[in-house]
């Protein structure tokens, strides 16, 4: 099982937190040669963006000269105390969908997030199906944004 570094303290500001983002996706990028599924995306753009979003992430696509660039988007609640869990991944997720960028949550990427879910020990699924402190914080605000409308 494979166990990114992600580590959030309680003293830590936002932009600290973002500041662990780029170094978590480039540790995932070092191990991608452990899945043997091919190589790590090219296609994808970084910043990652952080957003007030109402779902935990995506990967926007866009064709640029016949290449299909992709840039992450992220929630920027991953970025709570108890969500470093749910930050990775969603950050694994999304790079899935960088990597078969025509596939959505196809039987192809289906399979693949099986084979990272056994080697590396993340659940990575269409959605979060586990009661995770992210989950009930997006529920939290999916509630509140349906009072207002």
């Amino acid at each position: 099982m494979k166990k990114f570094e992600n580590t959030f303290t309680n003293e830590m500001t936002i932009e600290e937190r973002i500041e662990t983002i780029h170094p978590l996706f480039f540790e995932i990028k070092r191990n991608w040669r452990e899945l043997k599924i091919g190589k790590f995306p090219r296609n994808i753009k970084l910043p990652i963006l952080l957003k007030d979003y109402y779902k935990y992430g995506s990967c926007r696509r866009k064709n640029k000269n016949e290449i299909t660039i992709c840039r992450i988007v992220l929630n920027k609640l991953l970025l709570e105390n108890d969500c470093q869990y749910d930050l990775i991944v969603t950050l694994i997720h999304e790079i899935l969908h960088a990597y078969l960028p025509n596939e959505e949550h196809g039987e192809k990427w289906q399979k693949l997030a099986k084979k990272v879910t056994k080697k590396w020990g993340y659940t990575i699924s269409k959605t979060n199906k586990e009661n995770t402190p992210a989950k009930k914080l997006l529920r939290k605000k999916r509630k509140k944004s349906n009072e207002y409308n």
